[in-house]
C-alpha cells in the first residue's frame, strides 16, 4: 500500500510541475519562461517515462511563430540537442522529435542520435544547419526544408526512410560519408551551390526525381545494386563483406541515379 500510494504522489507532483511550467511558458517575462524550461528539464531528468512528453513541449515552442525570443529559442534548441547526444551525460533515448514547420537559427544536431523519427517538414533553418554524426534510428522527414545557409551532414546515418523531397538548399550541401539504410528521396530538392555526396552508402532505391543539378558531386560514393538506379558505372571489388560496389562514374538518367 506504501508504494501505491508513493507512487501516485509522485505522479502527481510530475503533474503539478508539469502544470506549472507551461504556464509560466507563456508568461511576458523571460526569466519566468527560463525556469520553466530548466523545471521541465529537471523533470525529464528524473522520469525517463516523461521525456517524450518534455521534447514535445520543447518541439512545440520551437514550432511558435517566431518573435522576440530569439536567445530563449535558441536556449530552448540547444537544451534539446544537449540531451539528445549520447557522449553527454543526461541522455535521453528512445524519443521522436518533430519540428515541423518551425523556424530555426543556427540548429546543431552534431553527434546527436534520435531513436525514433526526425520531422523537418516544411522549418526554415536560418544560418548554418549542422547534422555531423546524427544518428536517426527511425524515419526521417524534411520535404519542403529551406536551407538559407551551408547544411552539413557528414557521417550522418538514416537507418529508417528518408524523404528530402522538395528541400531547398541555398548554399551548399554537404552529406559526405553518410549512410542511407531505407529509401531515400530527393525528388523536387534544388541545390543552389554545391552538393557533395562522396563516400555514401546508400542501402535502398534512392531517387532524385525528374531533374538534377551539375553540382552534384559523388566521388566514388557507395551504392547498394537494386532496382531503380540508372546510369552507374561500377568496378568489379567489393568493399569488405557487405557488397558495396565502388562508383568510379555515375550520370543521372530519367531522375535516378
Amino acid at each position: 500500500m506504501f508504494r501505491a500510494n508513493d507512487s501516485a504522489a509522485t505522479g502527481l507532483r510530475f503533474t503539478e510541475l508539469y502544470a506549472e511550467a507551461l504556464d509560466r511558458l507563456g508568461d511576458p517575462r523571460q526569466p519566468m519562461r527560463v525556469g520553466a524550461l530548466r523545471t521541465l528539464e529537471a523533470v525529464g531528468q528524473d522520469r525517463p517515462e516523461r521525456r517524450q512528453a518534455i521534447v514535445d513541449v520543447f518541439c512545440a515552442y520551437l514550432r511558435m511563430p517566431a518573435g522576440e525570443d530569439g536567445p530563449l529559442r535558441l536556449t530552448v534548441a540547444r537544451i534539446l540537442a544537449d540531451h539528445l547526444r549520447p557522449s553527454a551525460p543526461g541522455f535521453w533515448g528512445g524519443v521522436s522529435v518533430d519540428l515541423t514547420a518551425a523556424t530555426l537559427a543556427d540548429f546543431d544536431l552534431s553527434g546527436c542520435r534520435i531513436d525514433g523519427g526526425l520531422r523537418l517538414d516544411y522549418a526554415v533553418l536560418l544560418g548554418p544547419a549542422t547534422f555531423r554524426d546524427l544518428v536517426v534510428g527511425g524515419p526521417t522527414s524534411l520535404r519542403g526544408t529551406t536551407f538559407h545557409d551551408h547544411a552539413w551532414l557528414e557521417r550522418a546515418v538514416f537507418c529508417g526512410p528518408a524523404r528530402f523531397d522538395a528541400a531547398t538548399f541555398h548554399a551548399d550541401a554537404w552529406f559526405g560519408e553518410a549512410t542511407f539504410a531505407g529509401r531515400t528521396t530527393f525528388a523536387a530538392a534544388e541545390f543552389g551551390g554545391h552538393a557533395w555526396f562522396g563516400g555514401c552508402s546508400f542501402r535502398g532505391q534512392v531517387d532524385f526525381g525528374d531533374k538534377h543539378s551539375s553540382h552534384l558531386w559523388w566521388d566514388r560514393g557507395r551504392y547498394v545494386r537494386c532496382p531503380g538506379y540508372y546510369g552507374v558505372t561500377e568496378t568489379d571489388d567489393t568493399i569488405g563483406d557487405i557488397g558495396y560496389r565502388r562508383v568510379e562514374t555515375v550520370e543521372v538518367k530519367d531522375g535516378r541515379v
